[in-house]
């Protein structure tokens, strides 16, 4: 029997194919690594880091913060002396150039703080006060602070990908193929259904275990739109709530404000985006929206050598500043009202150790009337960060024509 390396021959297949067919397979296959899954559950730390956000639990009118020390309510358990305060208002839009300092923690409840710049507006109890910067004396030493977020821990369960195909003998007798190359055939035919199924594993947007009788299990790993639309908990990794800051219900068409609001999230969370995955309805809308524009890098990087860092040339709204989207996927699974811009580095394939892909190459025999050969292979997905790197605009009008 001759010896065939299936790894060896079986991804770069698999890759160049889903490459060719603009499947979303195809990034995952392209970002894996030398990490495998050492269990049937791939855990890993959702490491984003955001700003000390929390909501006023009294509102204030215009004017309260005047110069002098102030009594404001908010949780104060991650909040500190002269930790410097802005504001945001529920939509995540910033309020004015308000900027208050914190002079006292009263109690777990209430802080006082000092206005030490900007215009005084009333703050509501759904604005967000957030820590923008904060100050330590000279002196001070190293320890432990506080964290800005407590990393979660997300896990993702593997799942076996299998492909099959079959000749039957009747064809090779009638010379419909060179007897000598069955198998090359068989494996071209097997290698070309396990990308398919592959790219069914990635765009899966359930994760879920199924028990069956006699304690087997049948797992299948979740995509980027399970993790990015979910919040999890830190401890577990189950799903312990829906995702709202980078979810957007329009109810309307798809527009360029639209589009912004989505990079305007996720480059204010410290991230990028570089591709969409969208149905047909709504990759006909981009492309009306944005036209020759799509897939062009028009953005202009300059560095200003002086204090302040650098300047951006902004051409087009669909590309700011590294978020340039580079690639447009048509999913034909995704709904036809919805669109997912997200960070295609965020994403890998990582197999389970130990588990190469198994073949098994069947000949003619008193049961079988074909030549068959079957390709088994455990994979997951990990998706790093994918709140921050993923934005979902929901409830899109379908376009009339």
């Amino acid at each position: 029997m001759t010896y065939l390396d299936v790894a060896r021959q079986v991804l770069p297949i698999t890759e160049k194919i889903l490459l060719n067919e603009g499947a979303l397979g195809w990034i995952a296959l392209r970002n894996r690594t030398s990490l495998v899954a050492r269990t049937t559950k791939l855990e890993w730390k959702e490491m984003t880091s955001g700003a000390i956000k929390v909501n006023p639990t009294v509102a204030t009118i215009s004017w309260y913060f005047d110069g002098t020390d102030k009594n404001f309510s908010i949780p104060t358990a991650n909040i500190m002396v002269w930790d410097i305060i802005s504001f945001q208002d529920s939509t995540f839009k910033a309020k004015w150039d308000l900027r208050i300092m914190i002079t006292w923690i009263t109690s777990w409840t209430v802080a006082t703080a000092r206005k030490i710049g900007g215009s005084d507006i009333a703050i509501g109890t759904t604005d967000f006060a957030f820590v923008s910067s904060m100050a330590e004396a000279e002196g001070s030493v190293v320890s432990t602070r506080r964290a800005y977020e407590v990393p979660a821990t997300l896990y993702n369960f593997t799942q076996i990908v299998r492909a099959w195909h079959s000749i039957p003998w009747t064809d090779t007798a009638l010379f419909n193929y060179d007897f000598n190359n069955i198998k090359a055939e068989l494996r071209t035919q097997a290698y070309e259904k396990f990308s398919r199924a592959f790219n069914g594993m990635i765009t899966s947007s359930i994760r879920t275990s199924v028990t069956l009788g006699a304690g087997w299990v049948r797992r299948v790993a979740g995509w980027l739109n399970f993790f990015a639309l979910n919040k999890f908990d830190a401890s577990t990794g189950d799903v312990n709530g829906a995702s709202t800051e980078n979810v957007k219900t329009v109810s309307w068409l798809m527009t360029k404000e639209n589009v912004n609001f989505a990079f305007k999230y996720v480059i204010e969370n410290g991230w990028k985006l570089n591709a969409m995955v969208a149905n047909t309805a709504q990759i006909m809308v981009l492309n009306s929206l944005y036209q020759e524009k799509i897939n062009v890098n028009i953005v202009n990087w300059t560095v200003a050598w002086t204090v302040g860092g650098s300047v951006n040339v902004i051409k087009s709204p669909i590309n700011i500043d590294w978020n340039e989207i580079s690639a447009i996927y048509l999913d034909t699974s995704m709904p036809q009202d919805e669109v997912i811009f997200f960070n295609m580095n965020t994403i890998e394939a990582v197999p389970l150790e130990g588990r190469a892909a198994l073949e098994e190459i069947t000949e003619p025999s008193g049961k079988n009337d074909n030549y068959s050969v079957d390709l088994l292979w455990e994979w997951t997905v990990k998706v790093k960060n994918a709140r921050a790197n993923t934005y979902v605009l929901k409830a899109l009008t379908l376009p009339t024509n």
